[in-house]
Protein backbone atom coordinates (compact mmCIF):
# COMPACT_ATOMS: atom_id res chain seq x y z
CA UNK A 1 0.00 0.00 0.00
CA UNK A 2 1.80 2.92 -1.32
CA UNK A 3 -1.46 6.00 -0.33
CA UNK A 4 -3.93 6.56 2.14
CA UNK A 5 -6.46 5.69 0.35
CA UNK A 6 -8.52 2.89 0.12
CA UNK A 7 -8.61 2.44 -3.38
CA UNK A 8 -5.10 1.19 -2.54
CA UNK A 9 -6.42 -1.69 -0.10
CA UNK A 10 -6.46 -5.44 -1.23
CA UNK A 11 -10.03 -5.81 -0.57
CA UNK A 12 -10.02 -8.14 -3.67
CA UNK A 13 -8.23 -10.74 -1.82
CA UNK A 14 -10.56 -10.22 1.25
CA UNK A 15 -13.62 -11.20 -0.95
CA UNK A 16 -11.69 -14.26 -2.68
CA UNK A 17 -11.31 -15.57 1.13
CA UNK A 18 -13.88 -17.96 1.76
CA UNK A 19 -13.70 -18.81 4.98
CA UNK A 20 -15.67 -16.28 7.63
CA UNK A 21 -12.52 -16.80 10.07
CA UNK A 22 -9.92 -16.41 7.82
CA UNK A 23 -11.56 -13.16 6.75
CA UNK A 24 -11.33 -11.29 10.02
CA UNK A 25 -7.81 -12.74 10.57
CA UNK A 26 -6.79 -11.58 7.26
CA UNK A 27 -8.17 -7.87 8.47
CA UNK A 28 -5.92 -7.87 11.59
CA UNK A 29 -3.15 -9.05 10.14
CA UNK A 30 -3.52 -5.91 7.43
CA UNK A 31 -3.32 -3.57 10.20
CA UNK A 32 -6.38 -1.78 9.56
CA UNK A 33 -7.53 -1.08 12.68
CA UNK A 34 -4.53 1.29 12.59
CA UNK A 35 -5.81 3.10 9.76
CA UNK A 36 -9.47 4.02 10.82
CA UNK A 37 -8.72 7.67 11.06
CA UNK A 38 -8.81 7.51 7.40
CA UNK A 39 -10.11 4.30 5.93
CA UNK A 40 -13.62 4.39 7.80
CA UNK A 41 -14.31 8.43 6.35
CA UNK A 42 -13.14 7.15 2.41
CA UNK A 43 -15.83 4.01 3.37
CA UNK A 44 -18.08 5.70 4.48
CA UNK A 45 -17.88 8.59 1.65
CA UNK A 46 -18.04 5.15 -0.98
CA UNK A 47 -21.38 3.96 0.12
CA UNK A 48 -22.63 7.51 0.32
CA UNK A 49 -22.12 8.00 -3.05
CA UNK A 50 -24.26 4.54 -4.03
CA UNK A 51 -27.27 4.42 -6.62
CA UNK A 52 -30.06 3.35 -4.46
CA UNK A 53 -33.35 1.59 -6.63
CA UNK A 54 -36.48 1.62 -5.06
CA UNK A 55 -39.50 -1.16 -4.93
CA UNK A 56 -42.87 0.26 -6.00
CA UNK A 57 -43.91 0.02 -1.92
CA UNK A 58 -41.44 2.83 -1.62
CA UNK A 59 -38.92 0.10 -0.14
CA UNK A 60 -35.58 -0.24 -0.83
CA UNK A 61 -34.83 -2.79 -4.21
CA UNK A 62 -32.39 -4.08 -1.74
CA UNK A 63 -30.81 -7.18 -4.14
CA UNK A 64 -30.97 -4.75 -7.30
CA UNK A 65 -28.86 -1.74 -5.74
CA UNK A 66 -25.85 -4.30 -4.63
CA UNK A 67 -26.03 -5.60 -7.93
CA UNK A 68 -25.80 -2.19 -9.22
CA UNK A 69 -23.08 -0.88 -6.92
CA UNK A 70 -20.82 -4.20 -6.06
CA UNK A 71 -19.18 -4.35 -9.77
CA UNK A 72 -15.89 -6.20 -9.13
CA UNK A 73 -14.24 -8.24 -6.33
CA UNK A 74 -12.63 -5.11 -4.55
CA UNK A 75 -16.04 -3.66 -4.06
CA UNK A 76 -17.59 -7.22 -2.74
CA UNK A 77 -14.19 -7.00 0.12
CA UNK A 78 -15.59 -3.18 1.17
CA UNK A 79 -18.96 -4.75 1.24
CA UNK A 80 -17.68 -7.47 3.48
CA UNK A 81 -16.00 -5.39 5.93
CA UNK A 82 -19.57 -3.26 6.62
CA UNK A 83 -21.17 -6.49 7.00
CA UNK A 84 -19.23 -9.74 7.82
CA UNK A 85 -15.93 -8.56 9.44
CA UNK A 86 -16.75 -7.15 13.68
CA UNK A 87 -16.20 -3.93 14.43
CA UNK A 88 -13.39 -4.54 16.73
CA UNK A 89 -11.16 -5.35 14.08
CA UNK A 90 -11.66 -2.02 12.74
CA UNK A 91 -11.96 0.45 15.63
CA UNK A 92 -9.59 0.37 18.09
CA UNK A 93 -12.38 1.75 21.37
CA UNK A 94 -15.70 1.65 19.76
CA UNK A 95 -17.41 4.28 22.54
CA UNK A 96 -14.64 6.90 21.53
CA UNK A 97 -16.34 10.20 20.49
CA UNK A 98 -14.46 10.12 17.74
CA UNK A 99 -15.11 6.00 16.62
CA UNK A 100 -18.95 5.72 17.88
CA UNK A 101 -20.71 6.63 14.62
CA UNK A 102 -18.40 2.94 13.47
CA UNK A 103 -19.57 1.40 16.86
CA UNK A 104 -21.22 -1.87 16.68
CA UNK A 105 -25.02 0.04 16.89
CA UNK A 106 -24.22 1.75 13.07
CA UNK A 107 -25.63 0.27 10.41
CA UNK A 108 -22.85 1.67 8.49
CA UNK A 109 -23.87 1.58 4.43
CA UNK A 110 -27.44 2.29 5.23
CA UNK A 111 -25.66 4.98 7.84
CA UNK A 112 -23.70 6.45 5.14
CA UNK A 113 -27.13 6.71 2.53
CA UNK A 114 -28.63 8.74 5.50
CA UNK A 115 -26.07 11.60 5.83
CA UNK A 116 -25.24 11.46 2.20
CA UNK A 117 -28.61 11.09 0.78
CA UNK A 118 -31.15 11.87 3.32
CA UNK A 119 -32.41 8.33 3.11
CA UNK A 120 -34.02 6.51 6.31
CA UNK A 121 -33.46 3.47 8.26
CA UNK A 122 -37.08 2.76 8.19
CA UNK A 123 -37.25 2.82 3.90
CA UNK A 124 -35.23 -0.88 4.28
CA UNK A 125 -37.22 -3.82 4.55
CA UNK A 126 -36.02 -5.68 7.63
CA UNK A 127 -36.25 -9.37 4.81
CA UNK A 128 -33.58 -8.07 3.28
CA UNK A 129 -31.75 -6.75 6.22
CA UNK A 130 -28.69 -9.53 6.30
CA UNK A 131 -27.56 -7.85 2.72
CA UNK A 132 -26.53 -4.92 4.34
CA UNK A 133 -26.35 -4.84 8.31
CA UNK A 134 -23.85 -6.90 10.20
CA UNK A 135 -25.00 -9.86 12.50
CA UNK A 136 -24.44 -8.53 16.27
CA UNK A 137 -27.19 -5.45 15.00
CA UNK A 138 -29.25 -7.42 12.59
CA UNK A 139 -29.87 -10.33 15.71
CA UNK A 140 -31.55 -7.60 17.35
CA UNK A 141 -33.87 -5.82 14.84
CA UNK A 142 -35.16 -9.36 13.63
CA UNK A 143 -35.47 -10.29 17.62
CA UNK A 144 -37.92 -7.00 17.97
CA UNK A 145 -40.36 -8.83 15.73
CA UNK A 146 -40.39 -11.59 18.22
CA UNK A 147 -43.03 -12.46 20.46
CA UNK A 148 -40.49 -11.40 23.23
CA UNK A 149 -39.33 -8.29 21.42
CA UNK A 150 -42.99 -7.16 20.74
CA UNK A 151 -43.42 -7.55 24.35
CA UNK A 152 -40.51 -5.55 25.62
CA UNK A 153 -41.79 -3.17 23.20
CA UNK A 154 -44.01 -1.90 26.10
CA UNK A 155 -41.74 -1.57 28.85
CA UNK A 156 -41.51 1.83 30.79
CA UNK A 157 -38.45 3.82 31.92
CA UNK A 158 -38.47 2.90 35.46
CA UNK A 159 -38.81 -1.00 34.13
CA UNK A 160 -35.75 -0.44 32.39
CA UNK A 161 -34.00 1.40 34.72
CA UNK A 162 -34.55 -1.24 36.91
CA UNK A 163 -33.07 -3.61 34.60
CA UNK A 164 -30.29 -1.83 34.10
CA UNK A 165 -29.44 -1.85 37.95
CA UNK A 166 -29.55 -5.31 37.94
CA UNK A 167 -27.60 -6.03 34.93
CA UNK A 168 -24.55 -3.56 36.08
CA UNK A 169 -23.98 -5.10 39.31
CA UNK A 170 -20.61 -6.69 39.24
CA UNK A 171 -21.66 -10.93 39.93
CA UNK A 172 -18.59 -12.29 41.08
CA UNK A 173 -14.74 -11.29 41.79
CA UNK A 174 -13.40 -8.66 44.14
CA UNK A 175 -16.20 -5.98 43.08
CA UNK A 176 -18.94 -8.70 43.83
CA UNK A 177 -21.95 -6.56 44.49
CA UNK A 178 -21.39 -3.50 42.72
CA UNK A 179 -22.24 -1.27 39.97
CA UNK A 180 -20.03 -1.52 36.54
CA UNK A 181 -19.18 1.83 34.51
CA UNK A 182 -22.62 1.76 32.20
CA UNK A 183 -20.10 3.77 29.38
CA UNK A 184 -17.62 1.02 29.55
CA UNK A 185 -20.08 -1.85 29.64
CA UNK A 186 -20.97 -3.41 26.17
CA UNK A 187 -23.89 -5.34 27.02
CA UNK A 188 -25.63 -5.97 30.82
CA UNK A 189 -25.67 -9.66 32.52
CA UNK A 190 -27.51 -11.31 35.19
CA UNK A 191 -30.97 -10.39 33.29
CA UNK A 192 -32.45 -13.94 34.97
CA UNK A 193 -36.41 -12.65 35.91
CA UNK A 194 -36.13 -10.16 33.42
CA UNK A 195 -38.32 -9.78 30.45
CA UNK A 196 -34.89 -9.39 28.49
CA UNK A 197 -33.75 -12.22 29.53
CA UNK A 198 -32.37 -14.28 26.62
CA UNK A 199 -33.09 -11.58 24.27
CA UNK A 200 -29.99 -10.69 22.47
CA UNK A 201 -27.13 -8.53 23.77
CA UNK A 202 -27.61 -5.64 22.18
CA UNK A 203 -30.94 -5.07 22.85
CA UNK A 204 -30.07 -4.36 26.26
CA UNK A 205 -27.24 -2.29 25.66
CA UNK A 206 -30.33 -0.25 23.15
CA UNK A 207 -33.12 -0.48 25.31
CA UNK A 208 -31.26 0.10 28.56
CA UNK A 209 -28.60 3.40 27.20
CA UNK A 210 -25.37 1.37 27.94
CA UNK A 211 -22.06 1.53 26.23
CA UNK A 212 -22.43 3.59 23.20
CA UNK A 213 -26.32 4.23 23.43
CA UNK A 214 -25.53 6.28 26.64
CA UNK A 215 -26.84 9.65 26.23
CA UNK A 216 -23.68 11.50 26.00
CA UNK A 217 -22.25 9.36 23.41
CA UNK A 218 -24.86 7.98 21.16
CA UNK A 219 -25.86 9.81 17.77
CA UNK A 220 -28.28 9.55 15.61
CA UNK A 221 -26.57 7.36 12.81
CA UNK A 222 -27.14 4.56 15.82
CA UNK A 223 -30.20 2.01 15.79
CA UNK A 224 -31.46 2.47 19.65
CA UNK A 225 -34.90 2.09 19.16
CA UNK A 226 -35.37 -1.75 17.64
CA UNK A 227 -38.77 -0.90 16.53
CA UNK A 228 -38.67 3.02 15.44
CA UNK A 229 -34.83 2.24 13.73
CA UNK A 230 -34.79 6.44 13.05
CA UNK A 231 -36.20 7.32 16.87
CA UNK A 232 -33.76 8.92 18.71
CA UNK A 233 -35.07 7.91 22.02
CA UNK A 234 -35.80 10.09 25.41
CA UNK A 235 -33.21 9.52 28.08
CA UNK A 236 -32.96 6.95 30.99
CA UNK A 237 -30.18 8.73 32.85
CA UNK A 238 -30.95 11.49 35.19
CA UNK A 239 -29.75 14.82 34.35
CA UNK A 240 -27.99 15.49 37.49
CA UNK A 241 -25.84 12.94 36.78
CA UNK A 242 -25.06 13.06 33.32
CA UNK A 243 -25.09 15.97 30.47
CA UNK A 244 -26.35 14.78 27.51
CA UNK A 245 -24.70 16.56 24.66
CA UNK A 246 -26.54 18.46 21.76
CA UNK A 247 -27.24 15.38 19.32
CA UNK A 248 -24.12 14.16 17.53
CA UNK A 249 -25.67 13.64 13.77
CA UNK A 250 -22.21 14.17 11.81
CA UNK A 251 -20.77 10.87 10.56
CA UNK A 252 -17.60 11.87 10.02
CA UNK A 253 -16.17 11.99 5.98
CA UNK A 254 -14.46 10.27 8.08
CA UNK A 255 -24.76 -16.73 6.23
CA UNK A 256 -22.73 -18.38 3.14
CA UNK A 257 -20.15 -15.08 3.12
CA UNK A 258 -19.12 -16.14 -0.82
CA UNK A 259 -22.77 -15.71 -1.91
CA UNK A 260 -23.36 -12.68 -3.83
CA UNK A 261 -25.11 -10.32 -1.84
CA UNK A 262 -28.13 -9.89 -4.08
CA UNK A 263 -28.57 -13.74 -4.30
Amino acid sequence: MTKNTIESLPLDKLWQIKDPQAQEQFVLEQGWRNLESWILPQATAHWGRWRVHFLDTGFVDVPRTLQQNLISDWHLGLWTLATKTSRGALVKAQKRVESVNWSTLVPVILGALKRDQNLPYQRWPLKDLHRVVHQPLLEVLEWAESEQGLICRNLGSQELIQIREQGLITKTGKTQGKPKDPLSTWTLTGLQGTPLHGAPKLASTMLCQVWVAHPSLRTGYMILDPWEWDRMPTSLWSDQLFDEPEQKTELKQVLDTHKLPWE
